[in-house]
């Protein structure tokens, strides 16, 4: 169950476009960490939270949107990390219609739980 931090610089993404963005955001993160070959690491939309938040006066960022995807670690997840960062931020521009904003995504991996409750 990945669990995407999203941070917006304000003063150059409006209300629209980082709407945009938060929304194509489950899908994209689904689609690119899916491993189909294991069944408890295949993903949709659904299994993807997102949470969000403004750039505050102490932050120093390097682009107008940072986003940081942490997902549990498979080996065939693993492979091709930046290929899979690169083709979400892809992914994402042309779902939101971006091209002049600079977009960053890291994916992190790690050994993890996860419960929820109905």
């Amino acid at each position: 169950m990945p669990l995407v931090h999203v941070k917006r610089s304000s003063e150059n993404v409006s209300y629209a476009v980082i709407t945009e963005i938060i929304s194509s955001i489950p899908e994209m993160v689904a689609k690119h960490l899916t491993v189909e070959s294991r069944p408890e690491a295949r993903l949709t939309a659904k299994d993807v939270s997102v949470h969000f938040s403004e750039k505050h006066e102490f932050d120093i960022m390097t682009s107008d949107v940072e986003i940081v995807v942490q997902a549990n670690f498979y080996k065939e997840r693993s492979e091709g990390l930046d290929d899979k960062a690169r083709w979400i931020v892809h992914d994402i521009c042309e779902a939101a219609k971006i091209s002049s904003l600079k977009i960053s995504v890291w994916i992190q991996l790690g050994y993890g739980g996860y419960f929820a409750t109905l």
